[in-house]
């Protein structure tokens, strides 16, 4: 349909070879209802880039708030019981939902090593990360975050390791068959962690509990072949007055002697409170306290939402 649809449009700009009756008597005799269910079809992109340059009529029907109403809810963007909110609310556009959503992409970013430890903080109290006791200390620990110099990390206790050779586990690639780097661990903990401000993702962060959105957390790690090691990972759901308003906590030894195989942990969070911030923490050490970076791996880490 797309095809046919964008090779009329573009045979209708051709005057060199069609007549001013044939353009009037095509596309253009349609109704305003028919040429809508066309342009509901067509991918966001399209419609922005090209229907709304053909002319006035066609950018009217494709800025109407209810158009993209019907598009998200056909591409199950929203369902009909959460369009109240955009009712209630003049602030928020459905268009712009549609559009400006971050939502489904990964929110972590660095999540491999790439750019070193860039976007991870390792040189600020981590004690209090394990068990929070009040909403001070979760504060402390997030204006520390967003208060961060990446150039001067204390990464004595991390390393970056992109040759599978001397990593000591199995190659582990992204889903386009990329090998990826991995953040290594050594004999004593190595401790790191990312905030996200949802705020400064999206402009819905708001409601993503009216929403009954979902927060989907994942993260592969490894030990070396021949070197026991544990590993950690904790994730908060914090609100706006920095209070937990969910968490998770895992925990894992592995023996000295394996096949270096990597495992995949998995978390889903159901928002039913108002979130701002997501702590992402994860430490890890070797437990035969050898000298060098034969302790706990970790790559793929993932935050992502779904609605």
């Amino acid at each position: 349909m797309a095809e046919w649809f964008f090779s009329t449009i573009g045979n209708l700009f051709k005057k060199d070879k069609i007549s001013d009756d044939a353009h009037s008597s095509s596309i253009e005799i349609l109704p305003d209802e028919v040429l809508e269910k066309v342009f509901i079809i067509l991918s966001g992109r399209e419609v922005c880039q090209v229907v709304t340059m053909v002319c006035k009529r066609w950018y009217a029907i494709v800025d109407d708030e209810n158009f993209w109403i019907e598009k998200c809810l056909r591409e199950k963007k929203l369902i009909k019981s959460n369009l109240r909110i955009f009712y209630g609310n003049p602030t928020l556009k459905v268009k712009h939902f549609y559009f400006f959503n971050k939502f489904e992409k990964n929110l972590l970013k660095n999540s491999c090593g790439k750019n070193q430890m860039n976007h991870w903080i390792t040189n600020v109290n981590m004690e209090n990360v394990e068990s929070f006791n009040n909403n001070k200390e979760v504060k402390k620990i997030i204006d520390a975050y967003f208060n961060r110099n990446d150039n001067s990390l204390n990464v004595n206790e991390w390393e970056i390791q992109k040759k599978d050779e001397e990593a000591g586990s199995k190659l582990i690639k992204n889903k386009k068959g990329k090998l990826l780097s991995k953040f290594a661990t050594t004999n004593y903990w190595g401790k790191k962690l990312q905030v996200i401000d949802l705020r400064e993702e999206n402009n819905y962060y708001k409601i993503l509990s009216i929403l009954k959105a979902k927060i989907k957390i994942s993260e592969n790690y490894s030990a070396r072949f021949d070197c026991g090691s544990v590993y950690k990972l904790i994730v908060y759901i914090i609100d706006d007055q920095f209070q937990v308003v969910d968490k998770f906590k895992y925990e894992d030894t592995m023996p000295q002697w394996t096949e270096g195989q990597w495992k995949l942990i998995q978390h889903t969070f159901s928002i039913k409170k108002p979130v701002r911030y997501i702590i992402f923490y994860h430490a890890g050490k070797d437990t035969q306290y050898w000298a060098g970076f034969y302790g706990s791996k970790i790559t793929n880490s993932s935050i992502k939402i779904f609605i």
